[in-house]
């Protein structure tokens, strides 16, 4: 036992060892600042949080992206020292990248054994579609790690539920939503599936999860009246970034270029700016472009609901809605998707033991897809492969008990086809 031990986790270090070394590739030879390699400040807002931050200590900046504070404070160490934050940010990636693949493996050896959680950490070490990613000064190096520890401790909960694992949960959980938007739907999703089995435990009736069922449409009804009958709950709603982005951005055709996503985002500032301007109530830009996607939205239903729709295949298989995409990337898209597809789908059929914890996990993956297609965020490949964090062990454990199987079966033909042995103590 102790060597089989040792023999798997010297596996676990070079599947870690191969994680850094691809990602070693793509921030020596990726596009960096100002055409050169390696680190590229992307100005998505986190590193300019992190100088305000340095500047302002401990005073969280007024930013769009304040309540994503835990990347920025991340990068905080090479903005108070006025350095140069390459060397920083490159181990900083890889400890997040070695990290997310020691919690993928453990996940998926809690799902169905050993083998399960290296594939699942030796596929995200190979994953180039994450990699591409790692010289960005962007939240999603950052947000796989911390996902893939809420993953763990989530299912941790299921073998022992004490104080310190909620503690321990709930930490995680907070994290995650503090570093991606994303976090904290899936936050609050694990959140309310975990509270729903605690409470189906206690009380096993079907009275109970009526109530439970008409108390949600109840809530949403309230919402959504509350929306259209309070101004300033309206306003207040509205005025945020990423509703006025699922909204009016989200609810229009997905485009297939650069350019034509440029246009529609550039349409959608213009008029959101014009509006705001002629506004006697002086309500901001945002609060305009959500109110013309929820026009959008009320005048034709159908219409939003089919938009949504079309989008499910482009978030699983992006390289199929894509102009210009390149025969390699659309092979490792395409191989990808069909790993994890037909990963998920064996899981599903061999049940050799409880799918409780890969129902979670596909459950807090299709969060993530749900999110991202609200948004229309599929367009920008790195958001939905957060998901990948999640369906990495459970196709890993599909996989495993699919190869398993198929070795049975080849046993099993073996010895009805092969003779009995023939016994050399009896004779005629």
């Amino acid at each position: 036992m102790t060597r089989l031990f040792s023999r798997q986790k010297w596996l676990l270090v070079g599947v870690c060892f191969l994680a850094a070394s691809v990602r070693s590739y793509f921030w020596n030879y990726g596009y960096g600042q100002n055409g050169s390699h390696g680190l590229f400040l992307h100005g998505d807002g986190y590193w300019d949080i992190a100088r305000l931050l340095a500047d302002h200590f401990p005073a969280l900046p007024q930013h769009w992206r304040a309540l994503q504070i835990l990347y920025p404070l991340y990068l905080l160490p090479p903005a108070l020292g006025k350095a140069d934050p390459g060397f920083y940010v490159f181990w900083l990636h890889q400890f997040f990248a070695i990290g997310t693949c020691a919690f993928l493996c453990k996940t998926g050896q809690m799902i169905a054994g050993s083998l399960a959680g290296l594939w699942a950490a030796l596929v995200y070490a190979l994953h180039l579609q994450i990699a591409f990613w790692f010289n960005f000064t962007l939240a999603d190096t950052c947000f796989h790690f911390h996902l893939s520890l809420f993953a763990w401790i989530t299912l941790r909960l299921g073998v022992s539920p004490s104080w310190r694992t909620w503690l321990c949960w709930i930490l995680a959980g907070l994290a995650l939503a503090m570093v991606r938007p994303e976090g904290m739907a899936v936050f609050g999703a694990a959140a309310g599936v975990l509270g729903l089995r605690e409470a189906r435990r206690r009380h096993r009736s079907v009275i109970f999860l009526g109530t439970m069922v008409v108390l949600a449409l109840a809530g949403a009804t309230g919402a959504l009246l509350s929306l259209q009958k309070s101004p300033v709950i309206r306003e207040k709603v509205f005025s945020h970034i990423h509703v006025a982005w699922a909204l009016n951005y989200g609810s229009q055709p997905t485009p297939t270029s650069a350019p034509q996503v440029d246009r529609l985002l550039n349409q959608m500032y213009a008029e959101g700016a014009a509006l705001a301007a002629k506004d006697p109530q002086g309500r901001d830009m945002w609060y305009w472009i959500s109110e013309k996607g929820w026009l959008r939205i009320r005048e034709n239903p159908g219409a939003y609901f089919r938009v949504l729709v079309d989008r499910v295949p482009n978030v699983l298989f992006p390289s199929f809605y894509r102009e210009g995409v390149s025969i390699r990337y659309k092979v490792f898209d395409r191989g990808m998707g069909f790993f994890l597809l037909a990963g998920v789908g064996f899981a599903l059929i061999w049940r050799t033991r409880s799918q409780v914890p890969f129902r979670i996990l596909v459950g807090l993956a299709a969060v993530i897809y749900a999110c991202v297609t609200l948004i229309q965020s599929e367009w920008d490949v790195r958001v939905q492969l957060s998901a990948h964090v999640l369906l990495l062990p459970v196709a890993a454990s599909g996989w495993s008990w699919a190869w398993q199987s198929a070795l049975r079966e080849r046993s099993r033909r073996h010895r009805a086809i092969s003779p009995p042995p023939a016994n050399p103590g009896k004779t005629i």
